[in-house]
């Protein structure tokens, strides 16, 4: 299982070398969730999924979903 991060305004996955793919088996395993949203959000992406994806079968299973706006703040 990989834990994945997808753009939801491109639908490509974050990729080696901070690159992008629009293949799953192609994008970069974080490992941990709580990193890939760490990732996702020092790459200041406006909207994005963390995803677990299961190679071979292609499985995805979005565990977390995260929107923001212009005027809103992190939150805990």
């Amino acid at each position: 299982m990989k834990v994945l991060i997808q753009d939801q305004e491109t639908l490509m996955y974050l990729a080696h070398q901070s690159g992008w793919t629009d293949q799953p088996s192609e994008a970069k395993d974080l490992a941990f969730t709580v990193h890939a949203h760490h990732v996702a959000k020092s790459l200041a992406l406006k909207s994005f999924h963390i995803l677990f994806y299961f190679p071979g079968s292609e499985y995805q299973m979005v565990v977390s979903e995260c929107e923001s706006s212009p005027s809103t703040t992190s939150k805990a």
